[in-house]
């Protein structure tokens, strides 16, 4: 842990003691993969009950003097271990529902961490702080709802790319020891029409300029067709942004099975909505328009009753969801585009997801689209906002 702007490091908790390793087991024990598919346990957590296996959860993690310290066990061991490491913890999952172990360790690492930060509140004696968190399990999008409740927290903010995948950038901010904010995370490559006309040529693909996105957007969806939407610079970081996304209406609550299933996906968190910062109030109760969190899609947010009627297909069985709020100033291409979109049709939200199929990477380049539209991930796509295929 770090406090003020020389960065000193003021205390910190051993790898040994990493609550994501456990959370991380219990992905295995789930039949998951540990590090990919954490977001899988998030979401199968809102299904069931934590109060019995929580019990035994609490016994292997305490904080102590603003430290996270670990109980090693029969059941907790500070690694991701295999089936045969962990028979004892394998053995729970005969007697507890999948659900309901979801449910447990999520409560757990919700619990931990925020009495970890509440404790180090109090230590340094703040009535009101502002932090920034990176690490693994600060993509859990349920924790950073959690963590945005505590009551001495006046703002939060997380690096997009919050695990080891940020290192780079947070070594060079270091470096220039500017103050300066993250506007977005358009970073990558991007490719001009003129490339992408060109490609389509050699591939003898059939394309058309297009002027008003939002009416091609409203003819495709009355279709139910599914848009690839290529534009700009490549998002860095672990959420598709709007630059390289797949989108689609949010009133069909089915599509969450069959475009899953068309992408050979499994989850058990809906599809996550993209609106723009003037709709966010109509739709995301206590939003406001200094969170961060809701630029990058790192956080949920109890859903308005209008939402859930006008978008029930991004709202999980918690009614919670987890948005991407555009700024004008951030995105003034796909800020006109909702807004014109709403105002046509009074849809406050669209349905954003990442342009791949399931743990493939995302696309980068065009060629990268034309594959995934030729094996139906998706039905069309626009490039730059002008070019339909």
């Amino acid at each position: 842990m770090y406090k003020g702007k020389k960065l000193k490091m003021k205390s910190f908790s051993t790898t040994f003691d990493s609550i994501g390793y456990f959370y991380g087991n219990i992905t295995r024990v789930l039949g998951f993969t540990p590090e990919k598919h954490e977001g899988k346990v998030t979401g199968l957590a809102a299904y069931g009950k934590y109060k019995a296996i929580i019990k035994i959860f609490r016994n292997f993690f305490f904080v102590e003097e603003g430290k996270i310290k670990s109980i090693w066990s029969k059941y907790h061991i500070p690694w991701f271990a295999e089936k045969s490491d962990l028979p004892e913890l394998f053995k729970l999952k005969k007697k507890y529902s999948d659900k309901d172990l979801a449910s447990g360790v999520q409560k757990l690492l919700e619990e931990v961490i925020c009495k970890w930060i509440s404790e180090n509140i109090n230590i340094y004696k703040k009535k009101r702080v502002n932090i920034s968190l990176a690490g693994g399990v600060f993509g859990n999008v349920k924790l950073i709802h959690e963590i945005k409740k505590l009551k001495k927290v006046d703002s939060l903010f997380i690096q997009p790319a919050t695990g080891d995948a940020g290192l780079p950038l947070g070594g060079l901010k270091l470096l220039i020891n500017k103050k300066s904010n993250l506007a977005n995370t358009f970073l990558g490559s991007s490719y001009s029409n003129r490339e992408v006309v060109n490609l389509l040529k050699k591939r003898n693909k059939k394309y058309r300029y297009i002027s008003n996105v939002e009416e091609v957007l409203i003819d495709l969806f009355k279709r139910k067709k599914v848009v690839g939407f290529f534009k700009g610079r490549m998002e860095f970081g672990y959420r598709a942004l709007c630059n390289r996304t797949i989108l689609y209406h949010a009133k069909d609550r089915t599509v969450n099975k069959w475009l899953n299933k068309r992408l050979n996906r499994t989850e058990f968190m809906p599809f996550a909505p993209v609106t723009i910062s003037s709709l966010a109030k109509k739709c995301f109760l206590n939003w406001k328009a200094n969170d961060k969190t809701s630029k990058f899609m790192l956080s949920v947010y109890e859903c308005s009753n209008f939402l859930k009627k006008k978008a029930p297909a991004v709202v999980h069985v918690d009614g919670t969801a987890r948005p991407q709020v555009i700024d004008k100033a951030d995105d003034p291409i796909m800020y006109q585009i909702l807004e014109n979109y709403f105002k046509k049709t009074g849809e406050v939200v669209l349905i954003n997801t990442s342009f791949n199929n399931h743990e493939e990477p995302i696309v980068e380049s065009p060629l990268d689209a034309i594959k995934s539209m030729s094996i139906k991930n998706v039905d069309n796509v626009i490039f730059n906002s002008s070019i339909l295929i």
